[in-house]
């Protein structure tokens, strides 16, 4: 019996034996293998080993996107499950005192002009609205003319913000609160508007001033006029009055608003210049359009137009213009560098 056993401990040591030389000779196969390969590139001719290098780059990428599209897939999917639970986050703040949040106290009688900040904190870009509620009847909630009617929007990622003012009438004879409101939705979404719709006039006349860069982009607001060393003209004002006039006073270096008729809010644009002079011109497609005006919305271009539009007026910011019968275009004489011409030609008058 005791050689027997003697016998399989001896059969286990030897199959033992057969698969650990099974595996070495294996393994000595592939490294085999290996320094074939690496001989075969060593003496390949540029042109094959370069070849061979890229068709290996592209099997280990095709590997890899394989592997990562699925995680990738998956994370869209996680996304796309938080979209459907709707959490945005924003931070509503005030420098007024009457704010506290979110809220603001109106005394009776009295009106009460509230500057806000909007602050993002999402990873993506998104749509918001401000909007406000209250119990009392006689209070009225506008944006101000000041900045403008930004109540609706679209909002940038974490660190983004948005400047708005309102300003709240409080007619009654008690005090009021108005509870402000941000809703918030994704960009592809459609978001209930903002109950904040009138604008409200801080002054008679109010000037919002934006620069544009040399490609008409970048559009920023900026506090004053650019001096006449920088590099900024004036290029149009945009007003909702329609009947005004607007100027460029080179001398005293100011716009000029004149036939104005009751309250005006403008957008005056300022342009980055890069040449010596930059004639434009503005179509109005706008049947309505005051052929006194030169305040109205219209399309900006840098060709001389043709029918059926045809020439109303030009300003510039400095130099003489004049209409040109040969060309339909604009000729000015006697313009410092870095002068900008604005020429409106509008429907009304075509032939």
């Amino acid at each position: 019996m005791v050689s027997g056993v003697a016998k399989s401990i001896k059969k286990i040591k030897r199959l033992n034996q057969f698969k650990k030389n099974k595996y070495i000779i294996k393994i000595k196969h592939f490294f085999k293998k290996i320094k074939k390969l690496h001989r075969q590139i060593k003496y390949m001719d540029k042109t094959k080993a370069n070849y061979f290098i890229v068709t290996s780059f592209i099997g280990l990428f095709c590997t890899f996107t394989m592997a990562t599209y699925s995680a990738f897939t998956f994370t869209k999917t996680l996304n796309a499950a938080l979209i459907t639970v709707g959490k945005l986050s924003y931070t509503l703040t005030s420098t007024s005192p009457n704010y506290s949040n979110g809220s603001v106290s109106v005394p009776a009688g009295e009106t009460v002009i509230v500057p806000l900040n909007l602050a993002s904190s999402n990873s993506i870009n998104s749509k918001y609205a401000l909007g406000y509620q209250s119990s009392n009847p006689d209070v009225a909630v506008y944006y101000s003319y000041d900045i403008g009617d930004n109540m609706n929007g679209t909002i940038g990622t974490t660190g983004s913000n948005v400047d708005m003012k309102i300003v709240i009438e409080n007619t009654s004879n008690s005090a009021a609160t108005v509870n402000l409101t941000v809703l918030g939705g994704y960009e592809y979404n459609t978001l209930t508007a903002s109950n904040i719709t009138t604008g409200y006039y801080e002054a008679d006349i109010i000037t919002r001033m934006y620069t544009l860069d040399s490609n008409m982009g970048n559009k920023t607001r900026i506090n004053s006029v650019p001096g006449r060393d920088t590099s900024y003209r004036f290029l149009k004002a945009e007003c909702n009055n329609g009947n005004a006039y607007a100027s460029w006073d080179t001398e005293n270096w100011k716009l000029n608003l004149t036939s104005i008729t009751g309250q005006i809010a403008c957008d005056v644009y300022f342009k980055e210049v890069t040449d010596d002079l930059e004639i434009y011109y503005l179509l109005q497609e706008n049947e309505d359009y005051q052929s006194s005006s030169n305040v109205n919305p219209g399309t900006l271009t840098s060709q001389v137009p043709s029918a059926p539009y045809s020439f109303n007026s030009v300003i510039c910011t400095s130099g003489t213009a004049h209409y040109n019968d040969a060309t339909g275009g604009i000729t000015v004489t006697g313009f410092e560098p870095k002068t900008i011409c604005l020429a409106n030609y509008d429907k009304s008058n075509a032939s």
